[in-house]
């Protein structure tokens, strides 16, 4: 294995290093519900099965086939196999980043690092990683140009049956297909043809019809759509806060590629004389990159796109400045490398074999019972399982996705469904926790008898005097009873 080689391998296992987490993220739990699910029932989901609140009610399985897997892996290897799925994604991811140009090798292993980090908080064990994945091979075919587009259609095809995030990939076509209009009506070098611009809007109206082709059909395209106010409310939905320390290898990203903008010009085509410079960005960059930072600036959920997007050209840049600076003259010849002996090789294989080695035992140590169960309240599911207290049951938002898992004798009242359950029932949900002058209403109306909430709610500290009783009480979860 050469040095460039090792060097490439060891940087998409640093990748994968830092993207390993328990999994353990709240909405997993019904994604491996969902799987399991239509495994027994033999369908494919398109009807609510999991809540009592929307129990029949049409729901937007996008989700269909990474449930699937995401059951089948679990299955296979429990929280152990789950716990490799996001590192083995981030490799591919920016591991291919690394490898797409040759040059200043070390200098793109490190803002490879500093993007992984931007995206380590938004890294969960999602359907939305098969989403980074594709937008990043849609990315990549589009900056090539000239490649084989038929395949774009396909992506879709396959994306609109894995997440809704196919909407990150068509308002990446969109940037591409107006900016490069606006190269065009500006003449601006490296421009698109009027037939390469036509073939990129047959594209994306062939890719739109595509993503049609689901279990869900016209429905999958509103589900994009569907961001309810109310989910304002949830973490993920809000604006980031770059006070916290994880926030800011976004912003160094940015800063990054705004220094690229001033300092380097940007490479178009391989690598060699024949290559042709671009001192400044082109219409398509700009939008594509603008757009994403917007999204992302709105709600935090979106910056994962917007890494994937910007990287690529953070790489491209400033990687790109030392080929410009030291551009060898066209009669010096580059020296070739030396090849490496048996002995380097040998070393270098056992460093990648060790890293890969720590991977996997991180993975091993993330996916213990203990770390993929905490903060979520599995000794009160125990005492529930145990002593069958009377429902219909009112949860907590964020265990909902959790007991549709671990508690399905109990249909929940809400879960990680934001889409399905929308402002109406969340706005419901919002006036019981803090204790509304409708509260009591909310309740009778659903027939609550059993209540399993996080204690610092402030229905917790009313509803004892209005008698009902604490059944179970620990330190992380309170569950009431009438």
């Amino acid at each position: 294995m050469g040095t460039k080689t090792l060097l490439g391998v060891v940087t998409a296992l640093l990748a994968a290093l830092m993207l390993t987490f328990p999994p353990a993220d709240p909405d997993l739990w019904w994604h491996l519900r969902n799987g399991k699910e239509m495994v027994r029932r033999g369908e494919i989901l398109t009807r609510d099965v999991f809540s009592y609140t929307r129990f029949g009610e049409r729901w937007v399985n996008v989700f269909w086939l990474p449930d699937l897997l995401l059951y089948g892996l679990y299955c296979l290897g429990g929280p152990f196999v789950l716990a490799l799925i996001p590192p083995l994604i981030g490799a591919v991811i920016f591991g291919l980043l690394w490898g797409e140009k040759p040059r200043a090798p070390f200098l793109r292993s490190f803002l490879v690092v500093v993007a992984t980090a931007a995206a380590a908080p938004f890294w969960a064990l999602r359907p939305q990683l098969a989403s980074y994945l594709l937008l990043a091979v849609l990315h990549r075919w589009l900056r090539q140009r000239g490649g084989k587009v038929w395949r774009i259609p396909l992506l879709f095809l396959l994306w609109g049956n894995i997440h809704g995030g196919f909407i990150w990939g068509f308002l990446l076509l969109l940037a591409w297909g107006i900016g490069g209009l606006m190269e065009r009506l500006l003449k601006w070098a490296e421009a698109p043809s009027w037939e390469e611009l036509r073939t990129l809007g047959g594209i994306t109206l062939a890719s739109a019809l595509a993503v049609l082709l689901n279990p869900n059909g016209l429905a999958v395209w509103m589900l994009p759509f569907q961001t309810v106010r109310v989910s304002l409310d949830i973490q993920e939905w809000r604006s980031p806060d770059f006070h916290q320390i994880s926030m800011h290898p976004v912003l160094w990203l940015l800063f990054l590629y705004i220094v690229g903008l001033a300092v380097a010009p940007m490479e178009i085509g391989p690598p060699g004389p024949s290559a042709s410079v671009r001192p400044s960005p082109s219409p398509a960059e700009l939008l594509a990159v603008l757009g994403f930072a917007y999204m992302g600036f709105v709600s935090q959920r979106a910056l994962g796109p917007f890494v994937v997007v910007v990287t690529p050209y953070v790489l491209d840049r400033l990687s790109g400045l030392t080929g410009v600076l030291r551009r060898p003259s066209a009669a010096a010849k580059p020296l070739p490398s030396p090849p490496a002996g048996r002995a380097q090789c040998a070393v270098n294989l056992t460093l990648a074999i060790l890293l890969a080695l720590a991977v996997l035992g991180r993975a091993y140590i993330v996916s213990r019972p203990a770390e993929v169960e905490k903060g979520y309240p599995t000794q009160a599911v125990a005492w529930l399982r145990a002593h069958r207290p009377p429902g219909p049951l009112f949860n907590s938002y964020n265990w909902g996705g959790y007991l549709t898992w671990a508690l399905p004798e109990y249909p929940v009242f809400i879960d990680g469904r934001a889409d399905l359950y929308g402002e109406d029932l969340i706005g419901q949900w919002w006036e019981v926790v803090n204790a509304g002058p409708e509260y009591r209403e909310v309740l009778d109306r659903w027939g609550v008898r059993l209540i399993l909430l996080e204690p610092d709610h402030p229905i917790v500290q009313r509803l004892p005097s209005e008698g009902w009783q604490i059944l179970y009480q620990d330190q992380i979860v309170i569950v009431l009873g009438r």
